[in-house]
């Protein structure tokens, strides 16, 4: 890992000359390590992996911590686990961040002093929601598009408006307008913009709250009836469905294109359930390009899958006998010892050089 040249690289360094360039490489024993920790857990998921005090820069942002908090809060339980677990872990949709957020504003509409009859609809499909981002359910979208307008009455009036947003997909994803150097709502994005908003959620402050709402509860409402009466909203707010405003599209960049060949040369677009908040981090833009397991006690019961598949030839059987297990939460197992291998292989291909 480089160490900038001047400072302790905490901050950004002009780049206009090579007064700050990359000077040598951190020692390996000063990198953040951890080892044999008590509870047995080491997990990471993106969030920050440096202690208070740390000297050297390794990274200008870290991932919100819901995925990692996630992962101790499952593994903490104290039962044993095995391999499906693990990918079931894997595979988790629950958004703690988004279920915190209904909750506000489920209470927000409850004790407000007049919201539409919508907007109490919309209250109702929160009501009973346990915080998984299901692609066949409206509650994570009406909560993610009611995030996005209470970012915008809270920012709007002191950052401006812009150029029209992204598609609702999922609030964690990076998005700006340094390409027009527009300073809006809009670009108020960094990867800890959720812990901004719990706070906001939490601890309703002044300075925060625009003038015109007499009180937070009325804020929260006032989002909520903006997102339902946003024009893609549908009439039916039953049918808003997650897997639509967060859907993956995966085909061959070249290939995808031909009408004809497209069919086999890629899944295509596909809703799906997850958000970059769980720990199935997925959204319109990125996902888990692997999921891998190691049995430590047997390690030929390990199992792996990608994305697709491994044959590069789209006409290859093996072009896309992956994709299935991917998309809806299987996998292989992954043979481990030259006895498993052997029993596990259908065919085998040598590559051989000329004689």
């Amino acid at each position: 890992m480089p160490i900038r040249a001047a400072g302790d690289g905490s901050l950004p360094v002009s780049g206009a000359d090579d007064a700050h360039e990359w000077t040598s490489y951190i020692p390996f024993d000063k990198l953040p390590s951890i080892y044999n920790p008590p509870s047995g857990i080491i997990a990471t998921a993106n969030g920050r992996i440096t202690p208070d005090g740390y000297p050297h820069s390794v990274s200008m942002e870290w991932e919100a911590p819901w995925r990692t908090e996630r992962i101790y809060q499952v593994l903490e339980s104290g039962r044993k686990f095995s391999s499906a677990d693990m990918l079931a872990l894997q595979t988790d949709i629950h958004s703690e961040p988004d279920l915190f957020a209904a909750k506000n504003f489920l209470n927000a509409i409850d004790h407000a002093s007049n919201p539409s009859a919508r907007t109490k609809q919309a209250a109702d499909l929160m009501r009973g929601w346990d915080g998984r981002m299901l692609a066949d359910s409206a509650a994570p979208t009406i909560t993610e598009a009611s995030l996005r307008e209470l970012r915008r009455l809270l920012l709007e009036p002191k950052l401006g408006n812009g150029p029209p947003e992204r598609p609702l997909d999922t609030d964690s994803e990076e998005y700006n307008d340094t390409e027009t150097n527009i300073v809006s709502w809009k670009t108020y994005s960094w990867l800890s913009r959720s812990v901004w908003i719990e706070n906001i959620l939490l601890n309703h402050p002044k300075r925060w709250l625009p003038e015109k709402y007499p009180n937070y509860e009325e804020l929260l409402t006032a989002a909520v009836d903006a997102a339902v009466s946003e024009p893609q909203a549908p009439k039916d707010l039953t049918s808003w469905k997650w897997g639509v405003a967060n859907e993956v599209e995966i085909q061959h960049p070249i290939l995808g294109k031909i009408p004809i060949i497209a069919k086999w040369s890629g899944p295509g677009v596909k809703a799906q359930s997850g958000d970059g908040y769980t720990v199935k981090a997925v959204t319109r833009l990125h996902g888990p390009s692997e999921r891998f397991t190691a049995d430590l006690a047997d390690l030929d019961q390990s199992t792996m899958n990608i994305v697709t598949g491994q044959g590069g030839n789209f006409l290859s059987p093996y072009y896309m006998d992956q994709w299935k297990a991917w998309y809806e939460g299987t996998t292989f197992i992954l043979p481990f010892s030259t006895k498993a291998v052997a029993a596990a292989k259908t065919h085998e291909l040598r590559l051989e050089p000329g004689r």
